[in-house]
């Protein structure tokens, strides 16, 4: 016999923490075919369209958290999600969880796609801070030191989709 699907971590984390955030507000699906939706949210006891979830997650490299993703433009551009949702599973010292978690709107996604990528974008999410996040691909040891102090490419800012999760209520 052959699984009709099968959850990735990513996914189960994502599920895990609307649970945690939104108790029994939302119930999270698992759509039996890959089309591009990773999981369906619907509100309970609601009418309403349900919130296509696209979820990416990486390894997290070094002592921040920090993901590297490689996203196709084309299926970016194409995609029916209402959210994409971005997991770095990063662990403290002390070995614990503390994954986090990119919720970016699909349209200003698309907006950030750099414009001479070509077929691939090579997204790198640095989080340096709870506050800060950045597409830290290409960066120079400088330019770690720049955005340490508060200057930086507004572009590959990322901050303001840390930890989003007020953007799967307003959908």
């Amino acid at each position: 016999m052959r699984p009709i699907f099968i959850l990735h971590g990513g996914e189960f984390l994502v599920g895990e923490q609307i649970y945690r955030r939104f108790g029994s507000n939302f119930e999270v699906w698992i759509p039996a075919k890959d089309n591009g939706i990773d999981l369906l949210l619907t509100r309970r006891n609601q009418p309403g369209n349900p919130i296509r979830i696209q979820v990416k997650s990486s390894r997290s490299y070094g002592d921040e958290p920090w993901g590297w993703f490689t996203l196709k433009t084309d299926k970016l551009r194409g995609s029916t999600a209402d959210v994409w949702i971005f997991v770095i599973p990063f662990y403290t010292k002390s070995m614990k969880l503390e994954p986090q978690f990119v919720l970016i709107p699909i349209e200003d996604l698309r907006r950030r796609i750099p414009k001479k990528c070509g077929k691939t974008w090579y997204l790198n999410l640095y989080i340096p801070s709870k506050r800060r996040c950045f597409d830290a691909r290409g960066w120079t040891q400088k330019d770690y030191e720049k955005a340490a102090n508060g200057h930086f490419d507004k572009r590959r800012d990322f901050s303001n989709f840390i930890e989003n999760w007020r953007i799967l209520e307003s959908n």
